[in-house]
Parts: structure tokens; C-alpha cells; sequence
């Protein structure tokens, strides 16, 4: 099978094209450079979509790099480099003479109201009380594609890292199961359009300290911030043995 992944050199597209790759998938990456294996956005842009089986889209500014203030300038890059490279893709999927068989883009499940009690589906509303749960329901759009003749999937997912931002609890969901739930999407047919991920325990923030401590061998500092927005934060730093 011939697979592009948009935003292919990130934490989860990494392990997937590994993947693919393991299983003796051609995969084309799609970046900001141009490298053997790659064709960049402008390229696609210009050219059209290259023949592919599947396209996958898991571009998007990390909302967590340590580098980035919190403002609207990041905010509004957050938003754009979503929306415009699955605006991208989907035109190319739209325009292209033979089409992928599927076109998978994998959110979030920032759709969904947090709760220490909700439990959620497929079905469940959403997408209009926060910055990100917009997001989500501009990101989902910005993917539709007119017709049936490509297979459209969106999974929503919770990514396998912390939300220093949100104090509340969040759902953990392993790595391997979200590359899982991808290729099983790619190689099947019948699977509906919409996969929530959303497994049935809580980790809280302090509970993703202990499990990270556990995993990487550190020991972890808690101190308190003052931010602008928040009276105090709880933050992790982790320094080496």
C-alpha cells in the first residue's frame, strides 16, 4: 500500500511511518523539507497529490512546546497549521484523478467537555465551549470532502502526553493503540467515520508525573507558578539521577 502522512516527522507520525514501513508500506512524507522520501506542502500544493492507497493527516504546531508563549500569535498557529494543511490535502484528494481509497485525520478529544463522571461517544455533542474544542470542530470540517469515493476517517484521540495548561483530568491513551485504531483504518472498509478514543480510566496530572517518573527513571520537582490567567499552576520539572 502506498501511504502519504502529512506531518510525518512528528512524535506519532514518526512511530507510524515506522510502522508502515515495517509492514512493507511505501510511505511519501509530507514537510515544511524537502528530503529523499518527502514532498513539501508547497510541492503539493503546485503538483496535486501524489498517487497514493491512503493519505493521513497528523500535522499541527505542537500546543505544548516549551519555546511558545501562550498568546494569541501561537494560538492563531495553532489553528492555522491545522486548517490549512488539511484544507491542502483534501483539495488535492478532491482534485486528484484517482483518489485514495481513504483519507484519515486524527483531532482530538478536546471535542468533548472534560468530566470526572461524562462518558462519551461518537454521538456525544460538543465542539463549542473552548478554544480547542472549536478547534476540533473547524479541524474536522476543514477534512470533508465532497462525494463517497474516497473513505473519509476522523479519530479523535488523546495524545500520549501532559496538559499543563488544563488542571482537570484527562484520558490516557497508549501510543500503539492509536497506530492501532490508523492502520486498522487504513486496510479496512466498513469502519464508521467518526472513532472516538476514549478509554475508561482518568489519570489525572498528577498521576501522568508519577507514571512519566516511572518511565523515564527521574526524580520530579513540584513547584508553583503565578501566571497572568491562573492564580497558581502546578508544574513538573524533572531533572536527570
Amino acid at each position: 500500500m502506498r501511504v502519504l502522512v502529512g506531518g510525518g516527522t512528528g512524535f506519532i507520525g514518526t512511530a507510524l511511518t515506522q510502522l508502515l514501513k515495517a509492514k512493507g508500506h511505501e510511505v511519501t512524507l509530507v514537510s515544511r523539507q524537502p528530503a529523499p522520501g518527502r514532498i513539501t506542502w508547497d510541492e503539493l500544493a503546485l503538483s496535486g497529490l501524489p498517487s497514493c492507497d491512503a493519505a493521513v493527516n497528523l500535522a499541527g504546531e505542537n500546543i505544548l512546546n516549551p519555546l511558545r508563549r501562550w498568546n494569541e500569535a501561537f494560538q492563531k498557529e495553532v489553528l492555522s497549521s491545522r486548517l490549512e494543511t488539511t484544507q491542502m490535502l483534501a483539495k488535492a484528494i478532491t482534485k486528484a484523478p484517482h483518489p485514495p481509497r481513504a483519507w484519515i485525520l486524527v483531532t482530538g478529544v478536546a471535542y468533548y467537555q472534560p468530566s470526572l463522571t461524562a462518558e462519551y461517544d461518537e454521538d456525544s455533542s460538543g465542539g463549542d465551549f473552548d478554544f480547542f474544542s472549536k478547534l476540533v470542530t473547524k479541524w474536522e470540517a476543514a477534512a470533508r470532502l465532497p462525494g463517497d469515493s474516497t473513505r473519509q476517517v476522523v479519530v479523535r484521540s488523546d495524545s500520549p502526553g501532559i496538559n499543563f495548561k488544563e488542571c482537570h483530568p484527562r484520558r490516557f491513551f497508549p501510543l500503539h493503540r492509536i497506530l492501532k485504531v490508523v492502520m486498522g483504518n487504513l486496510s479496512t472498509h466498513h469502519l464508521p467515520f467518526l472513532v472516538s478514543l476514549l478509554p475508561k480510566e482518568l489519570v489525572t496530572n498528577t498521576g501522568y508525573e508519577v507514571m512519566i517518573k516511572v518511565m523515564i527513571k527521574r526524580f520530579t520537582l513540584c513547584v508553583c507558578i503565578k501566571t497572568s490567567h491562573v492564580p497558581y499552576k502546578d508544574v513538573s520539572i524533572i531533572y536527570p539521577q
